[in-house]
C-alpha cells in the first residue's frame, strides 16, 4: 500500500513495516530518464507510528526561526496528513503527539 501525503512525502507498507519515504532528486538519472527516487526515512510498526514519525521529521526540518511561520507550517503539515489519511480514519490532530 502507498499513501501519498504530498509530492515529497509518502508512507509505504510491506508485509512487516510501515515505511516513511521522502522523494529526492537523484544526481544521476536512471536509464528510463527518472530523475527522482523515493528514499526510506524510517521503519515503523504501525500506521499511526509512521504518521507520528513523518510529522516529527517534517517539523524538525522547518527552516525558520519565526515562531508564527513555524506554527503555520506545523498546521499545514497536520492538514496534509489529515487529508492523506482520511480514508484510514486516523485523526492526526488526536494521534499526532506534537501536531495539534
Amino acid at each position: 500500500m502507498i499513501i501519498n501525503v504530498n509530492d515529497e512525502w509518502r508512507i509505504f507498507s510491506d508485509p512487516a513495516n510501515w515505511i516513511v519515504q521522502r522523494r529526492f532528486k537523484n544526481p544521476k538519472p536512471k536509464s528510463n530518464g527518472e530523475v527522482y527516487e523515493w528514499k526510506n526515512i524510517a521503519y515503523c510498526i504501525s500506521l499511526e507510528s509512521a504518521v507520528k514519525t513523518m510529522a516529527e521529521r517534517r517539523i524538525r526540518i522547518i527552516e525558520s526561526s519565526d515562531v508564527s511561520k513555524i506554527l503555520k507550517k506545523i498546521q499545514q503539515i497536520a492538514d496534509e496528513l489529515q487529508a492523506g489519511l482520511k480514508p484510514f480514519q486516523i485523526d492526526v490532530k488526536k494521534a499526532g503527539g506534537g501536531v495539534r
